[in-house]
């Protein structure tokens, strides 16, 4: 009879233990909040650093380094509250973001843009994704990619966005 309430005792200890460990690991935290959208619409987003490819030719980007192949220094991102927004590319041109997403799986976070450039009086529009975005510490951390519908030619990079 001791052994029987010594073990229902230790895997009733056991199992509050999991559940406040759950319980604690739900709640937002201050330095790393969930991400919605009044987190994306609060801040205008630019890059910290990014590594990628674009149509086979490797890029990198680190902001206030000296060896980077690709600049960003002017790149961001404005996510209005009525889901649209806009680019500010790397060359100071605006594209706009006709509409955005954000989508949030058991697995991932996904934002999916439809952005329109015009080129020589001829509009494009791609579908650009972030995949799998994490949110710390007041950053965005994401896989980027989307097939460029002027060039047809396919990117794909690892990105960190910072508030403007």
């Amino acid at each position: 009879m001791k052994k029987f309430k010594l073990t229902t005792l230790w895997t009733g200890a056991l199992f509050s233990a999991v559940i406040m460990l759950a319980l604690s690991c739900s709640k937002e935290n201050p330095e790393n909040p969930v991400l919605n959208e009044s987190v994306l619409t609060s801040e205008s987003w630019k890059v910290d650093e990014a590594i990628g490819v674009y149509g086979g030719t490797s890029l990198k980007y680190k902001r206030g380094a000296d060896d980077n192949n690709w600049n960003r220094d002017a790149d961001y991102f404005v996510f209005n509250k009525d889901n649209t927004g806009y680019v500010n590319d790397g060359n100071n041109a605006r594209h706009e973001i006709l509409r955005w997403d954000l989508k949030k799986t058991e697995n991932k976070i996904l934002i999916e843009m439809m952005i329109y450039q015009n080129v020589g009086g001829v509009g494009y529009t791609d579908l650009v994704t972030w995949d799998n975005i994490i949110y710390r510490n007041g950053k965005l951390q994401y896989s980027e990619y989307y097939t460029d519908s002027y060039t047809s030619s396919n990117f794909h990079a690892q990105v960190v966005r910072s508030p403007k």
